[in-house]
């Protein structure tokens, strides 16, 4: 079942992880880690989301990825 990333997107993790194997990108996981924990409280107005809402975003997002 897709997992909400934003108010407006679903990403469906197992399918991405199943690809990244597929397709043996799997050091892929690492780097959007890094990208999703890099984003800071000036991302907020771009992913319009509220800074609680992006705090708990951003801490569902990477233990999302870290399942991978």
């Amino acid at each position: 079942m897709p997992t909400s990333c934003s108010p407006r997107t679903k990403i469906a993790w197992k399918e991405y992880a199943e690809l990244l194997k597929k397709y043996k990108h799997e050091n892929f996981v690492k780097e959007l880690e890094h990208v999703v924990e890099s984003f800071d409280d000036r991302d907020i107005r771009y992913l319009e989301l509220g800074f609680t809402e992006f705090k708990k975003w951003k801490k569902k997002i990477l233990e999302e990825i870290r399942k991978i």
